[in-house]
């Protein structure tokens, strides 16, 4: 088991209401920085960066930006595939995987509007 440290952006997008590239323009990192740390793609992560969105969306807490989790392998589902994911998620996957028609709508449009 290791630990991954993760860029919450999409949550802090979702909790300010705002748009990855309001975010950047409040900040002034560049969208597909943003774009990298939102989705965890990025190897390293800049303290100036972090201080950044602090500062633009008014946050003193560096817990509500960043998180350092346990990572586990895990087989997911009966293929036996495997993957490095924060225990949160596989939490979660694992409730998806045994209740997925209470994360599934009937009809997806409805989602949209």
């Amino acid at each position: 088991m290791g630990k991954d440290l993760r860029v919450m952006i999409h949550k802090l997008l979702d909790e300010n209401n705002i748009s990855m590239r309001e975010l950047g323009r409040r900040t002034g990192i560049r969208n597909a920085t943003l774009h990298e740390l939102a989705n965890h793609k990025r190897q390293n992560i800049h303290f100036g960066h972090i201080n950044s969105i602090a500062d633009a969306l008014g946050i003193t807490d560096v817990r509500r930006i960043i998180t350092f989790d346990d990572v586990v392998s895990e087989s997911l589902n009966q293929s036996g595939i495997e993957s490095e994911i924060p225990v949160a998620c596989t939490r979660e996957c694992k409730r998806f995987l045994s209740q997925p028609q209470t994360y599934l709508h009937k009809d997806p449009r409805k989602t949209l509007r």
